[in-house]
């Protein structure tokens, strides 16, 4: 079955001088595409405005498992899976919290066939540092353990695992790269939607912790995923090799690759190693007990291994407390393809 972005991106060659229209979003350009799904950068054709940040937003499409041409056809599964997205959408909808991404609006269209969530407009990612950087300094690395485990604390408290924590779904906003977790429920939607029993597992291989692997997640997976990622956002280099992922997933306990083994030897990393490597235990009930006191250790990991003055400010952090809110920076977003969009008002156009 032919993919949405290629079936877009071959509009958009072919009729250069035409967008592709989604209800009242215009789609704009392609930002990437995975196995939960193709985004697109889109102008929302309601706001007349010149906020970038409510002008311009993200779209993600996921396919029915049915061609879009033979949808009329089949009708009654077409209206199932859409049902289950729906559902699945209004859970997200209700999660509100300042480090996850907002859902804008969500829908459906017969026409293409596709399911869609409407999202801000991120900078970038967790995984294009990583891809452009090769690893972050400790500092970035406790930031962003504390976002993203704020936003998993309360989503826990409210019932949801994430279920796939991992560099790209980490997205940054703003110029001070506030973290918004993004991508909720996605892989479960997929796998309802697609309907495939012998695969058991909802997230992405390398990501999961051995219980998620056998089809069996909780709240301390989430943890696990999170102590993976940032362990390679500090070294550059995943925690396991792919030998001993196969062999944690066979139910064998394998250790992660020490900092050391990786050339990784100053006292602040090894001192947050001890934390990260505790989060990446195959044994639920060695891991931490909340994905929030994983992230106030990593904390103190740092702070008593430093002198940077930032060491107060992570010591105030109370991740307990909901109430905190991070303010939104006020900066338009750095787009790229809005500043092509208005130096090419054709790709405005549409049918």
């Amino acid at each position: 079955m032919e993919g949405i972005t290629d079936r877009f991106n071959q509009v958009l060659t072919d009729h250069n001088d035409k967008g592709v229209k989604l209800r009242r979003y215009q789609l704009l350009t392609p930002l990437g595409e995975g196995g939960e799904g193709s985004v697109y950068s889109a102008l929302d054709e309601w706001h007349h405005s010149e906020d970038w940040d409510t002008k311009y937003v993200a779209i993600k499409l996921l396919e029915s498992s049915i061609p879009p041409d033979r949808v009329k056809h089949n009708v009654r599964r077409f209206s199932e899976e859409a049902g289950i997205f729906l559902q699945e959408a209004l859970t997200l909808d209700g999660l509100e919290h300042s480090n996850i991404i907002k859902l804008l609006n969500f829908g459906v269209d017969w026409n293409l066939g596709v399911f869609y969530m409407v999202m801000r407009r991120a900078t970038g990612s967790l995984k294009d540092s990583i891809m452009k950087r090769r690893c972050i300094d400790p500092k970035e690395a406790v930031n962003y353990t504390m976002n993203a485990a704020s936003a998993l604390q309360f989503t826990h408290e409210h019932g949801t695992i994430h279920g796939d924590v991992k560099p790209g779904n980490l997205l940054f906003f703003g110029i001070e790269n506030w973290i918004l977790l993004s991508d909720f429920g996605i892989a479960r939607i997929k796998q309802e939607i697609y309907d495939k029993p012998e695969r058991n597992f909802k997230g992405t291989p390398g990501y999961s912790p051995p219980e998620q692997v056998k089809g069996e997640p909780t709240k301390l997976s989430d943890q696990w995923a999170l102590a993976f990622t940032i362990s390679e956002a500090l070294t550059g280099k995943r925690p396991f090799t792919q030998e001993n992922l196969l062999a944690l997933a066979a139910g064998k306990n394998v250790s992660p690759l020490s900092f050391k083994e990786l050339g990784i030897t100053d006292a602040v990393h090894l001192e947050m190693e001890k934390i990260l490597r505790r989060g990446l235990e195959p044994k639920q009930d060695e891991r931490f007990p909340e994905i929030s006191n994983f992230s106030e250790q990593l904390t103190i990991a740092y702070t008593s291994t430093t002198t940077d003055p930032a060491k107060h400010y992570y010591l105030s952090a109370n991740l307990s407390d909901k109430t905190v809110d991070i303010p939104t920076p006020q900066t338009p977003l750095p787009l790229f393809e809005i500043a092509k969009t208005e130096t090419n008002p054709s790709l405005h156009v549409t049918q």
